[in-house]
Formats: C-alpha cells, structure tokens, sequence
C-alpha cells in the first residue's frame, strides 16, 4: 500500500497486524534489533534485544487487538503536523486520550522519520497504558520502508513484502502522564532545531490528539467495515471490532465575522491571524492544557483586509 489508507482498510490492517505480531513479530523485530548498533538502541533494549523485542510485540497485539480505531482526513493530518511543531510546554494527562488503547492512521504521511539512511514517513501510531504513562508506537507503510531500502541498496524486497503485514514498526517510546519531555521544554520550543526526528512525530501525536478533543473544531462520525473485509478479519480473530471512527475538520467560518477584541480600542481594518496554541486554565487540574484556535480573520465587518499580514500569538 503505497497510496493513501482508506477508512475502509483500517479494521483488516489492524487484525493482520494484531494476528502478525502475536505469531511472528517477536522474532522479526528481535533480529532487526541485534542487528543495530546500540547507539541506536533504546538502553533497556541493549542487553537482551531478543527478549525486549518479544515483549514489545506481546504489549503490541494485545493492545492493538483492544484499540479503539480512528483515521484522520487529509487537511486535519496537515494541520496536526504544522500544529505539533508549535505545541507549547505542557504535561500530558490521561483524559487527553482519544481512548485507552488506539490506532490510528493518517490518511496522508504526519511527518518523515530518519531511520539511518532511510527516509520512512509515518503513517499511523498505535498507544497502549504502559506503568504511569502510555507507550506510543509509530508505524509506516511497509511498502514505504521496502522501497526505501531497495533504493539505498538496490536489493529486491519482494520476498519480504510478502511476509509483513502492512504497517511496519518505525519507533516506540513511553510518554509520561504528569510529566513534561524534554522537547517540551519551557525555552526554545518554536525553533526546528530544537526537536530530532522522533519528538517530531510525537508533537504530531500530541497534537492529533488535542484537537480530536475540540468538539468546535474536529467532526467525528462512525462506520463500520465492509462486510467483505469482516468476514476476512473474522477468519482471523472473531473477537476483535471493526467499527472505525473517521476524524476530520470542520468547515471553518467565513471571513467578515466580529473581531471580539477585547478592550476599547476601535479598529478601521480586518487582519489574518494565523493559527495558534492558547492556554485554557483547567481549574480541576489547576494547569493549563494547548486549545489549537484556527487562522481566522479579526476586525470589524465590511473594513478593509490587509494585505498578506500574519499575526502570531500565544495567550495565557
């Protein structure tokens, strides 16, 4: 699948992904492990890849086969990108889930991930609880990752293809509850420099799933598999569900609307603010949590709009 994913495909991906890891995906990423150096190695992988690696695919098909399954639209996977490299510091709390355990795909790549040479955009993540946090695994098309090692090779990957499922592993890590990382810090966090490849793809995470939480901005409808594609997924786990939840963004509104800007000051001209954070004070967690505010434009009806102007800001 080199395409972009359909809702449709997400509940058979899932079951042969869940079927795959509970057989033979243990053993399939405990090889690629020793295989790497351990710079490249998480440090508890270091030791025993094998057995890390079988515990990871275990956590992985049982929650996978638990998740609640979401594919996310075109232009909100776009926005969940550009929105993610301006998430401002903040500590993740459980409620920000869309769900316990989930998978989700973006119907368009959310980010490129570097895995050595290679260069895999990320199509979906899978999380799960996992001790006081929730362990997030990012996935690419294996597709993708083939026809990136057959292009820095030159080697066939036929034979592989053949053998995976079709998602393939790109990373993992655990994201603590309460917690903030360390490319969430407080200084520096608007500057591209200041995040590798692996925090990139967890800001867009974050953030996909900050704005599933915004009601006013995201619209959530439900469907079911198609009776084709259940009746294969039955063939391999009767047990697990085929409902997808289709995420996309709303319509925006139509330019011309009241500024509502506070204070006395009277403007004679309309301006485009471009998207950004605000900080919403929660007082049951006596902290903030990011709400993403659209581009939207300010300034009286019927006023004249100013050229190409941007204005970015971040309330408290």
């Amino acid at each position: 699948m080199t395409g972009p994913l359909r809702a449709a495909d997400v509940p058979e991906v899932r079951a042969e992904l869940t079927a795959w890891l509970a057989d033979a995906g243990g053993a399939h990423w405990g090889r690629e492990f020793a295989l790497r150096s351990a710079a490249e190695l998480p440090q508890e992988y270091r030791s025993d890849p094998y057995g890390a690696a079988a515990a990871l695919a275990h956590r992985a098909a049982a929650g996978l086969r638990d998740a609640e399954m979401y594919y996310v639209a075109g232009e909100m996977a776009q926005l969940a990108a550009a929105a993610g490299e301006r998430l401002p510091a903040y500590r993740l709390h459980h409620e920000e889930l869309p769900a316990e355990r989930g998978l989700l795909i973006w119907e368009v790549p959310c980010t490129v991930y570097r895995m050595g040479p290679l260069r895999v955009p990320v199509r979906a993540a899978s999380w799960a609880p996992h001790g006081s946090g929730v362990e997030v695994i990012l996935w690419g098309l294996t597709d993708d990752r083939i026809a990136e090692q057959e292009r820095v090779s030159r080697v066939s990957g036929n034979r592989l293809r053949a053998q995976l499922p079709a998602l393939d592993r790109i990373a993992s890590s655990v994201l603590p509850y309460g917690q903030l990382p360390r490319w969430l810090g407080p200084a520096g966090w608007e500057s591209e420099q200041d995040y590798d490849w692996h925090a990139r793809a967890e800001r867009t995470v974050l953030a996909t799933w900050l704005l599933m939480g915004q009601q006013t901005l995201v619209h959530a409808s439900q469907t079911q598999a198609p009776r084709s594609a259940v009746r294969r997924i039955r063939r391999l786990d009767p047990g697990v569900p085929t409902r997808i939840t289709s995420v996309q963004l709303r319509r925006a509104m139509a330019d011309g609307q009241p500024s509502g800007a506070r204070g006395r000051r009277d403007y004679h001209h309309r301006w485009t603010v471009r998207g950004h954070w605000r900080k919403q004070w929660l007082p049951a967690r006596e902290a903030h949590r990011p709400v993403w505010v659209s581009q939207h434009v300010r300034g009286p009806l019927g006023a004249p709009l100013l050229g190409a102007e941007r204005v970015d800001v971040l309330r408290h």
